[in-house]
């Protein structure tokens, strides 16, 4: 039976040392496994309240429970806890428990007895034959000998416990199977879920009505009651996971299969057979060093292609395809691939057993939106936010790239791959770039610590474009905040550099190709504690003489959180001509480390838009975008292009400054009304004026903010969004 925690129980359990156990106890689980949002035998998502069942690698079962997204429970049959995920981002126990339906596991189970039953029988007609063989003729002792060995280990089927699974589906279960553990976009949902029905819809009819009797409707009825009977029966009646390999030297033959209404590949061979496509020819003599571009979504490998340049490519909207890109070496003859038994789903490379002997090959576990050429992969630089070993400089394979796999290991399993997205740069149409950040509650440290912000990811802004993209954000993330950069007309991006802080606090620094420095994350200027990573590195050094892009990693392709960067460095060694201005960051402290900095110059400011956020009956303003008389902008704080205020405030001749009205209720400090006056009619806001000679420092999270101003300190050619 399950009974409920408290919360301080489930983070107790979930932050608990538990290494000490397995140093006595092979076979132990760790507590709180995860369990997925969907069934692992129909592949269907459960819906709010859909009753389920986990099942251990051991074949142990739990007792029924239904399901919703973020409950913690513990089970007495599997001595563990299970915790109800949310998304399907990969977690370091994926393989040890399963989710099902109820209803699908015991479906299932009843179709593995009826399939080893009726292997018993076809396998006693065998036996029976064999042995009215055996009395019609002659035979020696090593023919009785070998009928013995054959059919002497036949037993009789055994049942299994109530809370135990059959050996048989728990091979099932836990194959290499990947389709059941990554997110599907809603419309895939939809066209899987119509497919499958009508496809029910069709063979009931033909089969059960030959006559037409029954109104299409009924048979509809009847087929969506049977949808997750349909899908369990796919996997149940698949074969098992095996592998296939091809030798390069040969031709490739590539057998193809229907999913769900798609096409998808299902076997490779050097040998033609019956309904095999010729995928590539041989290549005996290897002269060209070839690219392998794999084309796959949440089921499997699509298509593969074999060659130098890049395949088509063509994107409609809303593709689920991605791609990864291997390069091929002299020495790669042979290439394993891994099937399911109905669609291949994982190639093997060396990238797997950590042999990396060129920077390109660290991307070889990443899923990339199209196929991506080989010298555009050895070109890109990769930093990873997370780890201290994260650098590496053109040209170079050092020691620790090892470990750098490693890590990413710990994050995913084989199953798993990092989802590459790539943000535009230097298109004629940009008009600036915004950074998403999340603090998230569930990360924040200890009272007198600081709490870690995470880049969400980057954003490309161009001429005329819809600003949905806030919203889509806030539905997969909540609590996010933006930084906003403003460029001028005609002004590219000629190096982007990244510096990383305490508490892995990520700062990045754009340099244009109008001298400006823009520079975002966390204060990017402040001395740091660990003066090894007091230091600028590049990211990008993009070409402005056409469009460049920088990538972005996310762990598996549920999104979430940036976890390393990538960009076109093409140079030897670029060196940083000027870092940013340190001067006025050392002379003020950062009252709350954990909030992001920003700073701009109020000198000839022309006029100032307030970007308003509104919650719930009240509003604030979270940022501001200043334009200057010269018809430049910048902004600080929190700045969102969906929420600015419509009228912008004019800067009148004489005014003395910047008038802001701010409260601070509870610790948490906002300001509420902008304006070159100080207004009388909301006499609870406490007014502060800056004036117009210094420099605004704005620093903020999603919630608070802290606003300090500078005179006499001007910060030249660098604003800090």
């Amino acid at each position: 039976m399950f009974h409920f925690m408290s919360t301080q129980m489930k983070f107790r359990r979930r932050l608990m040392w538990r290494g000490w156990r397995g140093m006595w106890n092979d076979d132990w689980i760790p507590d709180d496994l995860a369990v997925y949002p969907r069934c692992r035998l129909c592949r269907l998502d459960y819906e709010d309240g859909e009753e389920f069942i986990a099942v251990s690698a051991q074949g142990r079962q739990s007792a029924p429970y239904r399901f919703k997204p973020g409950d913690f429970l513990y089970d007495d049959a599997l001595e563990n806890g299970l915790y109800c995920e949310t998304s399907f981002a990969s977690v370091d126990n994926t393989v040890l428990v399963v989710g099902c339906h109820s209803d699908c596991l015991e479906f299932a189970t009843k179709l593995i007895d009826a399939q080893e039953a009726q292997g018993l029988r076809k396998l006693k007609r065998q036996r029976d034959d064999f042995r009215m063989e055996l009395k019609l003729r002659v035979v020696s002792s090593d023919v009785f000998s070998a009928a013995k060995r054959m059919f002497g280990g036949i037993q009789p089927l055994t049942r299994v416990k109530p809370d135990m699974v059959s050996q048989t589906l728990l091979n099932r279960l836990f194959q290499g199977d990947s389709s059941w553990h990554r997110r599907m976009v809603r419309e895939n949902k939809v066209q899987r879920f119509k497919h499958i029905q009508d496809e029910l819809v069709w063979n009931a009819a033909r089969i059960l009505d030959p006559n037409r009797k029954l109104p299409l409707e009924i048979w509809t009825m009847i087929a969506s009651y049977l949808t997750k009977s349909y899908g369990t029966a796919t996997f149940v009646w698949s074969t098992h996971r095996k592998s296939s390999t091809v030798h390069r030297s040969y031709d490739i033959w590539a057998t193809y299969t229907k999913v769900d209404g798609k096409i998808y590949l299902s076997k490779l061979s050097n040998k033609r057979t019956a309904g095999a496509i010729l995928l590539c020819r041989g290549d005996l003599k290897k002269r060209e060093r070839k690219m392998l571009y794999i084309k796959e979504d949440h089921i499997g490998i699509r298509n593969i292609f074999i060659s130098v340049a890049a395949p088509p490519f063509i994107s409609p909207p809303d593709d689920p395809t991605r791609w990864r890109n291997h390069c091929l070496k002299e020495i790669d003859g042979e290439l394993t691939f891994i099937s399911d038994g109905t669609v291949i789903q994982h190639y093997l490379s060396d990238a797997e057993n950590h042999v990396i002997a060129s920077r390109s090959e660290v991307f070889e576990r990443c899923s990339w939106p199209e196929p991506i050429q080989e010298d555009e992969l050895k070109s890109l630089l990769p930093l990873n936010i997370k780890s201290t070993m994260g650098w590496m400089r053109p040209g170079e394979v050092p020691a620790e790239i090892e470990i750098i796999m490693v890590d990413w290991d710990i994050e995913m399993t084989w199953r798993s791959q990092f989802k590459m997205r790539d943000l535009p740069l230097n298109r004629p149409n940009c008009v600036g770039y915004s950074a998403c950040w999340v603090s998230r509650a569930s990360c924040k440290a200890r009272k007198g610590k600081s709490s870690p912000i995470y880049l969400v990811g980057l954003h490309a802004h161009e001429t005329g474009e819809s600003l949905d993209f806030y919203q889509d954000t806030d539905a997969e993330t909540c609590q996010t905040f933006w930084t906003y950069m403003p460029l001028q007309a005609g002004e590219q991006i000629k190096h982007i550099w990244g510096k990383r802080g305490r508490d892995d606090r990520l700062t990045l620094s754009w340099d244009t190709t109008l001298d400006r420095q823009i520079t975002i994350g966390a204060n990017g200027a402040d001395k740091l504690r660990y003066n090894s990573l007091d230091l600028w590195h590049c990211v990008a050094a993009p070409t402005t003489a056409s469009p460049d892009r920088l990538w972005m990693r996310y762990l598996d392709w549920s999104g979430g959180v940036v976890r390393s960067l990538a960009g076109p460095v093409r140079e030897n060694n670029p060196e940083r001509e000027s870092k940013p201005s340190q001067s006025l960051c050392r002379e003020m402290k950062d009252p709350l480390p954990f909030l992001l900095h920003s700073e701009t110059s109020l000198l000839n400011v022309s006029r100032v838009t307030a970007c308003r956020l509104t919650d719930g009956t009240s509003s604030r303003v979270s940022g501001l975008v200043l334009r200057f008389q010269d018809g430049c902008e910048t902004a600080v704080g929190n700045v969102r292009l969906d929420c600015l205020d419509e009228d912008a405030i004019e800067i009148p001749s004489g005014s003395p400054g910047l008038f802001l009205g701010l409260s601070n209720t509870d610790g948490l400090r906002q300001v509420h009304e902008v304006g070159v006056v100080k207004s009388d009619c909301k006499a609870w806001l406490n007014w502060e004026m800056f004036p117009w000679d210094g420099t605004l420092v704005w620093w903020f999270d999603y919630l608070t903010c802290s606003i300090r101003h500078s005179s006499g300190v001007e910060v030249s050619n660098l604003e800090t969004a």
